[in-house]
């Protein structure tokens, strides 16, 4: 059961979904966004799949100079980045020699810590709403990723130092 709970709440935190049905599309968000400096504009689609049995988060942007997929497995404890394909789709089959990079671990509190592929993480703020991750590359560049519950919808900074 606390498994269960545990996958559902992932799900819902992502994705804001209510039901899962196995091999069809789930839901699909669009946001856009407009202004910057380079490639002024982009969008992005987000869209969860049940696939053999697996929860799979799939998000594609496009800007003006090319369309990037990622692929994030969600399992009962954390969220996996899978897979990165640009110009294409990621074969969800067989993600080749991707080396796989937790972006979300449970649980779901501040001060949780962890390190994937030579990053680290932590929680640094967790509310009934959203879940803020702060991810330091081993340059020192800080990426602040927030998840929200109810929106489909993630907010990405990158803070230069």
């Amino acid at each position: 059961m606390k498994k269960v709970v545990l996958i559902s709440f992932l799900v819902l935190l992502l994705a804001g979904c209510r039901t899962l049905e196995p091999e069809n599309l789930i839901g699909e968000t669009v946001n856009n966004f407009e202004n910057g400096f380079e490639n002024a504009g982009f969008k992005v689609t987000t869209e969860i799949k049940e696939i053999q049995g697996k929860i799979y988060l799939v998000e594609n942007v496009e800007d003006t100079g090319t369309i990037v997929q990622k692929v994030y497995l969600v399992d009962e404890e954390e969220i996996v980045l899978v897979g990165v394909a640009e110009g294409g789709k990621v074969n969800i089959d067989n993600f080749g020699n991707f080396s796989p990079e937790i972006v979300l671990k449970m649980p779901l509190v501040k001060g949780n810590k962890w390190k994937s592929k030579g990053n680290s993480y932590e929680i640094i703020d967790s509310t009934k709403d959203s879940v803020t991750v702060k991810k330091v590359y081993p340059s020192g560049i800080v990426g602040i990723d927030v998840f929200f519950r109810e929106k489909w919808k993630i907010e990405r900074k990158t803070i230069f130092n």
